[in-house]
């Protein structure tokens, strides 16, 4: 069967043999996912019995809905060949777990729940599996716990007294004989209670390492089953008797006086499992299902004497806390730790398998520690919670990182999702439901990006081959010098995974592409004039002179590169040939929608940057949002908007031969361009009527040379020096509040502003060590403009600041927090509002330095500048207003596009910023792009060249939090300390 096709699914591999079948890994082509299929061999197909039972399996695994549950898709035929279709379930069986000596409590617990809930699910659909043994159950690698295999499965209970079909007409009995229940042995009727008896039958083996019923063969173990009662499990593992009641329970000859149902058995074990795992004494006492444990005749075993029970218990207790301690130790001294280091060691933006890890190592601790606060702290640290929703609703949904391509899927669970803890970060999901296509999608799980996320499953056949669908909505653009316009809504529409190819623009070609006026709808301007349609034919030729892209030859492409990327195409061009498509080229809104430009730091590293050429489309190693890949390099691609330099069009993310910082970037070009690495994809709206026709409009681009811009004259800038001057009356100061955050102290306090009789506010973080301190002032990121409180600003940001000695003062500026006004952004305007808000930043600055003074704990000889994303833009103005700033820390900063009144224009300041300064940023920053942000930033700046250091890491808008407390420690110990 390897390597053959069935229907659509080819098959690549042999998973297992079973009675009723071999089991395949196959590729579904259609929804590019693998699957599991089941192959009834054509001898067994030829036998109606075995066919029918066959299919029965499907219907009632079908029947179920549960995570622990194998999930069947569909029953299929090719030919003669009949199979099952399921999902692939990859990890450890059962049988491989279990240890000679069997599994600890608390792992032995962890499995034996699921797996009686799974039995007990299919129960209470009236499927009984009657096949249940170590080899049909499966550990993913996830550590998610599979029921598979329901071959012998039937819909109905036994309960009419007839014969049982577990006995074939030939008198074949048909199931695994080591693990059949009494009544299934002798081919009576069976019911719940006889899966009952194969769970007792696993329990007993997953405890002790054997079986409870043994002999040399077949006839000798079912004779066991039905005469011999098993040993109780604690007289193999001594300490192992709070699994007594329960197995011997299991394990009843008589149905009757077994649990009626896995159910029961599923809420015995969990009451064991919380009894055990909180080391509760008065709970694990109370041993669940200890009350009958009847032999061969039903008799109930009698312990004597009260003192025996008692001191068994004690034992009981004593050994479990002994084993609950170690595990206690283990996730205090070992698990919290490892977290933690795993935040410390990334960013934000930058998480990749660390975060999952930290997030599987985190429930593995709360398993022991509960909501222990310590590990709540460090957990939220790696996750965000969000409520996962689809539509329509019950899509497995499975997880991986998205630095990690190739690794395996980890089942997160069925929508709806709620209180789902994602690892922080990028992350790559996928959703698959019956009867509708397979979603992927990209998930940017940061907390102030919202807690909700949706997916959208469209049915089966609705989607044009090679598009996906997008949700409609609208996004605020993510483009460096376009990012501070107003997001504009889109409606649903569909766009194409990957660029258009050679092969597929050879068919435009052919079908008279470049002859039929019809398709080149835009009129042919250059510069002043415009050119007639046979005229503008002329200029898109190919290299020998035929219609056709740049880089074809005699009117074709080179021979293999039919899935490479089309290139060397204008903007008229590839809006042909969207239009001949019945599609159309996306604007920016419709392109950074799918985009994601805010993940940039995880995207560029796994795409086409810096190479030879493209690659073949298609491939999913660089994904963007909704299964789109390819965005990021390979090819640059052209979009509807015009920019308002020149009637350039835009053509975005950056090709194979561009930086990676190009994907971040609102890029626009001569349309009549047509380089080697100028490509496209389109789109189709579902509602072309319900587009904003704003979306289409002329982009005006606020792009600036700052090496080109001539700064104020000095006397001009004492002028503008004097607005930041104010009258120093008393400060009024006091102490609202003080609190211990454990290795720091943080005062709330408060005085008066230099301006409309106002009061700052201000946290000051004060160390351990002994007074006085180094100081360092800190101006916040954007997300301080929009939160209305200050109070989660425990110092955490700070904590490497604090542990090295130095204190921290954060004021609340104007327009921040607490003293929020009309300012909605941080972007600069050439407003006097914008303007007045840069001079009250600057005073209340000056002001919280005039209250450090007041204080003998703090020394400000040296005072340090700290501004983080937003502060990093302010640390080009304030240090050149304020003198009392001897050092200058900018994380994470550039120069803006968009202009600010002289007196507030970063242009006029930055060169008078002489302070020694550090910069530390991202390669790939979807705010600050490098060539034309970073660099102008430090190479402008007035500080000596040997003061000043620039450092660019991998990654966006953030860098590793260790290498960020490494530089700007040596810079503070430099520069700080020296004084």
């Amino acid at each position: 069967m390897i390597g053959r096709t069935l229907n659509h699914y080819r098959i690549t591999s042999l998973l297992g043999q079973g009675g009723m079948g071999a089991v395949y890994v196959a590729e579904d082509t259609e929804l590019r996912r693998e699957v599991a299929l089941k192959v009834l061999p054509p001898e067994m197909a030829a036998d109606a019995e075995r066919l029918q039972r066959f299919k029965q399996e499907a219907r009632a695994v079908a029947a179920l809905n549960h995570p622990n549950i194998v999930t069947v898709f569909s029953v299929e035929q090719a030919a003669d060949v009949h199979f099952i279709t399921m999902e692939l379930v990859r990890g450890r069986r059962l049988s491989e777990l279990v240890a000679d000596r069997g599994l600890s409590p608390q792992r032995l617990l962890e499995l034996a729940v699921p797996l009686a809930e799974a039995v007990a699910a299919a129960h209470g659909r009236g499927v009984i599996h009657r096949d249940l043994k170590p080899d049909n159950v499966m550990v993913d690698d996830e550590g998610r716990l599979k029921v598979l295999d329901f071959g012998l499965a039937k819909l109905d209970p036994g309960a009419s007294g007839e014969a049982d079909a577990t006995m074939t007409a030939e008198g074949r009995l048909l199931g695994t004989a080591t693990y059949m229940s009494p009544e299934q042995a002798q081919g009576k009727p069976v019911g719940p209670p006889s899966d009952v008896f194969s769970l007792g039958i696993l329990l007993y083996e997953m405890a002790t390492g054997e079986r409870p019923f043994g002999g040399d063969n077949q006839i000798a173990i079912l004779s066991s089953i039905i005469r011999d009662e098993a040993r109780p499990v604690s007289e193999s593992v001594p300490g192992a008797g709070h699994l007594d009641g329960i197995v011997g329970r299991c394990l009843a000859k008589q149905p009757e006086a077994r649990y009626p149902s896995a159910q029961q058995l599923a809420a015995d074990l969990r009451q064991l499992r919380t009894a055990l795992t909180s080391g509760d004494r008065s709970l694990a006492g109370r041993v669940p299902g200890a009350a009958a444990r009847p032999g061969l005749s039903g008799r109930r075993i009698v312990v004597a004497g009260a003192t025996l029970l008692a001191a068994a218990a004690v034992v009981l207790v004593a050994g479990w806390l002994i084993r609950r301690d170690a595990r206690v130790e283990w996730a205090r001294t070992e698990a919290i730790p490892r977290i933690e280091a795993a935040a410390e060691q990334s960013t934000w933006l930058e998480w990749g398998t660390a975060a999952w890890e930290a997030n599987q190592l985190a429930r593995q601790a709360a398993a022991v520690l509960g909501d222990d606060p310590s590990l709540i702290a460090a957990w939220d640290r790696v996750t965000n919670v969000i409520d996962l929703t689809s539509e329509p609703p019950g899509a497995d949904v499975w997880g991986k990182p998205y630095t990690d391509p190739e690794g395996p899927w980890r089942h997160l669970g069925r929508t709806p999702l709620e209180g789902l803890r994602l690892p922080a970060g990028t992350s790559r999901l996928r959703a698959a439901l019956d009867g509708h296509v397979t979603v992927h999608d990209v998930i940017l799980n940061v907390s102030y990006l919202g807690t909700s996320r949706h997916l959208v499953l469209t049915p089966t056949g609705e989607l044009p081959p090679g598009m996906v669908f997008v949700p409609g909505g609208e996004q605020d653009l993510m483009l460096p010098g376009i990012d501070h316009l107003q997001g504009l809504p889109t409606g649903d529409f569909l766009i194409d995974r990957h660029e258009v190819t050679n092969r597929e623009y050879r068919e435009f070609v052919a079908a008279g592409g470049y002859e039929n006026p019809e398709y080149w709808e835009h009129p042919f301007v250059d510069g002043a004039r415009t050119l007639s349609f046979d005229g503008a034919m002329g200029r898109f030729r190919d290299a020998t002179g035929r219609a056709g892209p740049a880089d074809w030859e005699v009117g074709d492409y080179r021979e293999g590169r039919d899935d490479l990327p089309v290139s060397g195409v204008s903007w008229y061009e590839a809006a042909a040939y969207a239009r001949w498509a019945g599609k159309q080229l996306p604007t920016i809104y419709h392109w950074n929608h799918a985009a994601l430009t805010w993940a940039s730091g995880s995207i560029v590293p796994l795409s086409n940057f810096g190479g030879e050429g493209p690659w073949p489309a298609g491939s999913d190693r660089s994904m963007n949002r909704f299964g789109v890949v390819d965005m990021a390099g390979n090819v640059r691609e052209w979009c509807r908007n015009a920019s308002s330099r020149d009637g350039h069009r835009f053509i975005l993310g950056g090709g194979f031969n561009d930086a990676g910082w190009s994907f971040n970037d609102a890029f626009a070009q001569s349309p009549w361009d047509r380089q080697p690495t100028n490509g496209f994809r389109c789109i189709r709206p579902l509602d072309p009527a319900g587009d904003d026709p704003a979306l289409a409009q002329v982009i005006e681009m606020p792009f600036r040379d700052f090496y080109k811009e001539t700064p104020v004259s000095d006397e001009t800038f004492r002028i503008f020096l004097r607005q930041f001057e104010y009258d120093r009356t008393p400060l009024n100061a006091e102490i609202l509040s003080e609190d211990d955050q454990g290795d720091w102290t943080r005062q709330r306090v408060a005085f008066d502003a230099a301006y409309g009789g106002e009061r700052v506010l201000a946290w000051l973080y004060l160390p351990e060590t002994p007074p006085p301190h180094r100081t360092v002032i800190y101006f916040p990121g954007s997300n301080a403009i929009h939160a209305s409180s200050s109070e989660g600003e425990t110092g955490q940001r700070f904590s490497f600041l604090l542990k090295s000695g130095r204190a921290v003062m954060f004021p609340i500026y104007k327009g921040t927090y607490e003293r929020g006004d009309e300012l909605d952004s941080d972007y600069p305007e050439e407003t006097n509002f914008y303007k007045d808000h840069v001079i009250m930043w600057g005073k209340d600055l000056a002001r919280s330095i005039d209250y450090m003074e007041t204080r003998d704990d703090l020394d400000t000889g040296r005072l340090a500048f700290f501004g983080a994303s937003w502060g990093g833009v302010m640390g080009t103005i304030l240090p050149a207003v304020e003198p009392r700033i001897q050092v200058n820390l900018l994380y994470v900063a550039g120069l803006l596009f968009q202009r600010a009144l002289p007196e507030a224009d970063q242009i006029n300041y930055v060169g008078r910023v002489r302070q020694p300064t550090l910069m530390i940023n991202g390669e790939f920053d979807f705010f600050f792009p490098v060539e034309t942000a970073q660099k102008p930033l430090y190479d402008l700046l007035g500080t000596p060249q040997a003061d000043k250091k620039y450092v660019v890491y991998p990654g966006s808008h953030a860098v590793p939090r260790t290498e960020l407390v490494r530089e700007l420690l040596e810079w503070l110990d430099r520069y700080q300390l020296s004084g």
